[in-house]
């Protein structure tokens, strides 16, 4: 599979993985209002959100599209395996990637939630292109999960 191939597949894939992310915030900030026991309008309309098909995602695409090439400049490759269907392993790894290691380090991150969500148009925010481009910056300078930090200096010293 080459990049291009997985770049359009990553395209296909994300109103879905952006609905898993969407929802694993929905779910988190829930659990904290639960635990504060805050049931306010607010509140109310994150947990309708979580119910709802008429969610706005399209603000979300930018970091999504972020996520898509961070991955394909720094975890894919088109020769992984050449003794394996490649497509099926490319995909597999994505995927665990995503669900397993990138959307649960996200969740973690108060700031994070709270801007995915507001960006969603579930939180009251002044602007949802703001909130996104928040996002967008928080995804291209992170490290990323299980990987070292891009300051690290083992790789800074290898580039050199």
């Amino acid at each position: 599979m080459t990049a291009e191939e997985f770049e359009d597949i990553q395209c296909g894939d994300g109103r879905e993985a952006l609905s898993s992310l969407l929802d694993h915030c929905i779910r988190r900030f829930r659990r904290a209002g639960n635990l504060l026991g805050i049931a306010g309008a607010v509140s109310q309309k994150i947990c309708a959100g979580a119910y709802a098909v008429d969610v706005d995602k399209k603000p979300l695409d930018n970091p999504w599209e972020v996520i898509c090439e961070r991955y394909r400049k720094e975890r894919f490759d088109e020769q992984w395996s050449l003794f394996e269907d490649h497509r099926e392993e490319s995909l597999r790894l994505w995927s665990q990637f995503l669900h397993w290691e990138l959307f649960p380090a996200l969740v973690r991150e108060d700031e994070f939630v709270r801007n995915v969500l507001r960006a969603a148009g579930l939180l009251p925010c002044a602007s949802k292109a703001r909130a996104a481009a928040a996002l967008s910056q928080h995804l291209s300078e992170m490290s990323l999960p299980f990987k070292s930090p891009i300051w690290d200096s083992a790789e800074i010293d290898a580039s050199e």
